[in-house]
């Protein structure tokens, strides 16, 4: 905890003890319309369904698809109250809010995607896919309490790009975002222009160093993986799953440098080998299709 709050919110690291959480539904999903930045990383059936399907409610053109997220952000609520983390869901996305995406879908699936907390900063995002925008408002309201009940914390919004803006725009996706403790965090953007760029980091950075974090840029190959999440993940103190592909020549960033690494290779990347979220220093959750455990 930084030495200026007085509250519990803030995150130091990835593999301490997790205490709070906000789990998505994909109720009220509007399926995307398509964007070209698509290509680079989703899978064809799902750009198949969007294409076909894009501006209706999935629950009405994929009810099997939309039972089967229902049933794992159900099954993700179980697991972690059962471990004692308290889980907020977020209220539905208002028509009006919707109509932020400019016709380009909504949901609020996956709550991380507007906010992440780095110590005491909370850093709300500048998504590329407009379908990331409308679901902003509903999952502050999860956290914005906390920080009105606390001076101390800092809150940082990220420069909403433009629609259909081009690259030179604000772009930062916490995807692209990795706490690996010791006051060290990595912000990444990608050479296949899906998710995060440069002036975006760069703004994550100004924001996080004037609060003391040391932030290493990093620029991932073109993967056909979307976020630096999704080709790192943290499972404890010095340990993480990585996929090679994203780091040529397994050549780390310096504030990795001397962790243990376990290697995957594309196919177990896309089976979603380096995606976990710490519970505890002894609980790791895993997807059930991830190839290492």
């Amino acid at each position: 905890r930084h030495k200026l709050t007085q509250s519990g919110i803030g995150e130091w690291n990835l593999w301490g003890r997790l205490r709070e959480v906000v789990v998505g539904t994909a109720k009220g999903l509007v399926i995307p319309n398509y964007e070209t930045c698509y290509e680079n990383y989703v899978e064809p059936e799902v750009i198949q369904l969007i294409k076909e399907y894009g501006g209706k409610q999935l629950e009405e053109a994929a009810p099997e698809l939309f039972a089967a997220y229902e049933r794992e952000t159900d099954e993700l609520v179980r697991i972690y109250e059962a471990h004692g983390v308290k889980v907020h869901r977020p209220r539905a996305i208002r028509p009006e809010e919707i109509a932020y995406s400019f016709g380009h879908g909504a949901n609020i699936l996956t709550p991380c995607d507007p906010f992440w907390c780095v110590g005491r900063n909370v850093l709300e995002t500048s998504w590329r896919k407009l379908a990331g925008w409308p679901q902003k408002w509903a999952v502050r309201e999860t956290y914005q309490s906390k920080v009105d009940a606390d001076p101390s914390v800092l809150l940082h919004s990220c420069p909403l790009p433009s629609p259909g803006a081009e690259g030179g725009d604000y772009f930062f996706e916490v995807g692209d975002l990795l706490i690996v403790g010791d006051g060290n965090v990595i912000v990444a953007y990608g050479e296949d222009e899906t998710s995060s760029n440069l002036r975006g980091c760069e703004w994550a950075k100004r924001e996080l160093e004037a609060d003391g974090f040391t932030v290493t840029i990093l620029e991932l190959p073109q993967t056909k993986i979307l976020h630096l999440f999704a080709v790192i993940c943290i499972i404890g103190p010095k340990t993480a799953i990585a996929y090679e592909g994203a780091f040529p020549g397994k050549v780390l960033p310096e504030p990795l440098k001397d962790w243990n690494i376990s290697w995957c290779d594309y196919e177990e990347a896309i089976q979603t080998a380096p995606c976990a979220v710490n519970i505890d220093r002894k609980t790791v959750l895993m997807p059930t299709k991830a190839p290492k455990t």
